[in-house]
């Protein structure tokens, strides 16, 4: 099993990592651990958020599947999923710097899937890519008014898992008024899940 000794450093030494590396070569850290960076004030990483977003995935896909299940599920069920789906589009988009969907289209549960998909594999792809440090860089991008705003990228990734947890617990209650069955999307479940996966 891998041991893992987490360095943090402050905004001031982010760039004398080279430096710092043989720091800790000379105490044989190296040799006896993997090391892994991050901003001091930081207590999430990388392996976290690939984990929060293989949890959003599983749990809009659940509900897509109660929405598909429900035989007349409410035109405010249909809204809010297509608005969770559309809302993370846009923040992907700010993120991977490309266009995003209409906010305002309405997607069948086929079409929401078939959405909830891509987006789980562009974002698996995004956050591979990053670097442990750039969690606490900030991100520069616009608002729907086009307001400008600079964001740290581990609160704006938060946010993203957050947003959909909200509106799941709404569609949940829109499903159960149409006399369908919501499945289950408490994170603890996709934990059980996913420790037995393993």
């Amino acid at each position: 099993m891998t041991r893992i000794f987490y360095v943090y450093v402050t905004e001031k030494d982010k760039n004398r990592t080279e430096e710092l590396q043989f720091d800790l070569m000379n105490v044989n850290l190296v040799e006896q651990f993997e090391i892994k960076w991050g901003m001091k004030g930081s207590d999430m990483d990388l392996a976290y958020f690939k984990k929060l977003f293989d949890y959003d995935y599983w749990a809009t896909e659940r509900l897509l599947t109660s929405l598909e299940a429900t035989a007349s599920p409410t035109e405010e069920a249909i809204k809010k999923m297509s608005h969770v789906l559309s809302a993370k589009e846009v923040w992907m988009g700010r993120l991977l710097g490309t266009p995003f969907h209409n906010l305002n289209q309405l997607m069948s549960a086929a079409e929401g899937r078939k959405l909830n998909e891509d987006q789980r594999d562009r974002m698996n792809a995004y956050l591979s890519r990053l670097d442990e440090r750039q969690l606490s860089e900030k991100v520069a991008y616009q608002n729907l008014k086009g307001l400008p705003f600079e964001t740290v990228l581990s609160d704006i990734l938060a946010h993203m898992v957050n947003h959909g947890s909200y509106h799941r617990g709404q569609i949940a209650s829109f499903i159960k008024k149409s006399s369908g069955e919501p499945a289950g999307t408490d994170y603890i479940g996709f934990v059980r899940e996913y420790d037995a996966k393993r």
